[in-house]
């Protein structure tokens, strides 16, 4: 049990407590609370103590042991402690480790972008299943397509022009 503790502790946040696990033929599942006591409004940036009810949400993570992973995390729905505020309700915010109405952990979101940008959809999506992650050719080219590339400018010296574009008799001089 020390030895699942400790690996539990270095993989995921502190902040997190773990329930339990079930694992199965093919996958894992990690149960977690939140440890948090108090939640910030994103609204009017209220801070308050007072929650509503619980809430579950489950996400899938990067594999273990071969074995697709999903962490079912258990959190507060809080209540807004302002009157002059619109919001009455609000969930704890998760950000950090998954975003708002995504199913993926972003520890894997990474991964599935460094794998949309270097392989087409469907071969991307094949060998994220051998790796036991579930992932549509879909999401992988929505991923691709919201990814911000970060070039510096003064930094180019030179931009290439493939040859499908020169078999389409697209002016040249319209590049230089």
């Amino acid at each position: 049990m020390d030895t699942l503790n400790n690996f539990i502790s270095n993989f995921f946040p502190e902040n997190f407590k773990y329930s339990s696990n079930r694992i199965d033929d093919d996958s894992v599942t990690l149960f977690f609370t939140t440890k948090t006591k108090t939640a910030t409004c994103p609204i009017c940036g209220t801070k308050t103590s007072d929650y509503a009810t619980y809430y579950e949400r489950t996400v899938q993570d990067l594999p273990i042991l071969d074995k697709q992973t999903n962490i079912k995390i258990k959190f507060k729905k809080m209540r807004c402690s302002s009157s002059s505020c619109k919001v009455k309700y609000f969930n704890e915010s998760l950000s950090d480790y998954v975003e708002d109405n995504k199913r993926f952990w972003n520890r894997l979101i990474d991964l599935l972008i460094k794998v949309s940008l270097t392989e087409s959809a469907e071969a991307g999506s094949r060998l994220l299943k051998e790796k036991k992650i579930k992932v549509s050719p879909d999401k992988l080219l929505q991923l691709s397509k919201e990814y911000n590339y970060m070039v510096e400018k003064d930094n180019v010296i030179s931009i290439g022009v493939d040859d499908f574009s020169l078999k389409k008799n697209i002016d040249m001089e319209l590049f230089l």
